[in-house]
């Protein structure tokens, strides 16, 4: 009996002690935890990506290189098209067509927490497609695919963190965009699966 008391209250101790050590936080994070949250995601992704693709075999580092392409341009282009969607909220909302002069402080601020995550991306795009490069295991023709791709996630890149023309010219450049990964995706896949 002695011996299941101490037992029971060794537990209740060890619950108490961690229920100590709980904070709890109300609000949304302070702007200061909010880059440092992108920091961390960040370094993580660029630990854990470098780590798979030096552990990979070539054509398995490739169709890495082309999955996380797919991934990031397109959650670059739902951002764009968030964008899109601010400014012809913004038009609607002032009666006039909002110059891309002032759309595009907007966009900067709007991923300004983001961005040691976006740089880590780049990072680890440029890596990966370095080393695909360097291992010589792929023709020319593959090679280019992956170059081609890489060079079109830059081009998204630039076309949604910083805008250019008129709403109507942002809405059908990113609609155009989106078409050319898609294709350039395919036509990646189709050069990596003739080494499978």
């Amino acid at each position: 009996m002695r011996r299941s008391c101490l037992i029971f209250g060794a537990g209740v101790l060890a619950v108490l002690s961690a229920c100590s050590s709980i904070h709890i936080k109300t609000g949304p994070p302070t702007d200061e935890e909010t880059l440092q949250q992108s920091e961390e995601q960040g370094r993580r992704f660029r630990v854990t990506w470098t780590d798979r693709l030096e552990r990979a075999g070539p054509v398995d580092r490739a169709e890495m290189m082309r999955a996380l392409l797919d991934s990031t341009t397109s959650r670059f282009l739902r951002f764009g098209h968030q964008i899109a969607d601010w400014w012809r909220d913004e038009n609607d909302r002032r009666g006039v067509q909002i110059p891309v002069e002032q759309i595009r402080p907007a966009a900067e601020r709007s991923s300004q927490f983001d961005l040691p995550l976006l740089e880590a991306y780049e990072d680890v795009v440029e890596y990966g497609v370095q080393t695909v490069l360097e291992e010589n295991f792929f023709d020319e023709t593959a090679e280019r695919a992956l170059t081609q791709y890489r060079d079109h996630y830059n081009e998204v890149y630039s076309t949604v963190f910083f805008p250019n023309g008129t709403l109507e010219e942002f809405r059908l450049l990113l609609q155009t965009l989106e078409a050319q990964a898609l294709s350039l995706s395919r036509d990646l896949g189709d050069q990596i699966a003739r080494y499978r």
